[in-house]
């Protein structure tokens, strides 16, 4: 889950599922992983089809390193439609 913000303009940040102060920031999901620094398209709306290891109808979050995870936290990711497709339903 990426989040406005960052040091420079137009810049996201791994969101933290621990902190409410990423409710209403939380923007959508990287499209594919990718290393610190380099540039990763990010999801805003509909399917994310590149997870892995979800169960069908768990709605996920976002986990304080901004991976996904089952455990309810104040940043909410979306629905899972089956093991690697997730339907986004980022809380703003």
């Amino acid at each position: 889950m990426y989040v406005r913000g960052g040091h420079e303009s137009g810049h996201l940040i791994l969101a933290n599922g621990e902190s409410t102060s990423d409710i209403g920031q939380s923007l959508g999901i990287a499209a594919a992983s990718g290393m610190a620094g380099e540039t990763v398209p990010i999801i805003l709306q509909g399917i994310s089809d590149d997870q892995s290891g979800l169960t069908p109808g768990q709605i996920y979050y976002a986990s304080p390193d901004g991976d996904l995870i089952p455990n309810e936290t104040p940043v909410r990711a979306g629905l899972a439609i089956d093991g690697s497709r997730l339907l986004l339903d980022v809380s703003r």
